[in-house]
């Protein structure tokens, strides 16, 4: 099974640490690592520090392995933290529905969207309208 990895002249391995690795998964991913880290380039695509990848690999020796496998003679890019799809959406929806700023309608059918987009969506800061002052009735 790991010919088939050596036999490419880059392996791009995306979004590490979006889903917890079973600790089969988190050797298998070592072993392709390890044998690729002489050999040929490994793109790799992450949204975790490196100190907080034991959450997706828990043994922490494993992941101490795997992790100086990775930065041995690496180019590292930090992006920075905030999503660049999230970035995109706002300000596709800002273009549609002018004054916005990528908020969603209260009867927008996508209220009911699933997946993370419309989680993460929910967690923006509503912006209300200012009160209009209603005189006092003497």
């Amino acid at each position: 099974m790991l010919a088939r990895w050596a036999r490419y002249d880059v392996v791009a391995i995306d979004e590490v640490g979006y889903v917890p690795l079973a600790e089969l998964g988190a050797e298998f991913l070592f072993q392709v690592i390890a044998e690729r880290a002489e050999n040929a380039a490994v793109l790799l695509t992450t949204n975790l520090p490196f100190s907080e990848w034991t959450q997706v690999i828990p043994n922490a020796r494993l992941c101490k392995a795997l992790l100086d496998r990775i930065t041995d003679r690496a180019h590292i890019i930090e992006t920075g933290t905030e999503s660049y799809r999230f970035r995109r959406t706002l300000a596709q929806r800002a273009q549609r529905i002018p004054g916005t700023l990528g908020q969603r309608s209260q009867h927008s059918p996508r209220d009911t969207q699933r997946g993370p987009l419309a989680q993460r969506q929910t967690a923006l800061p509503t912006q209300h309208p200012p009160q209009q002052e209603t005189p006092d009735a003497d």
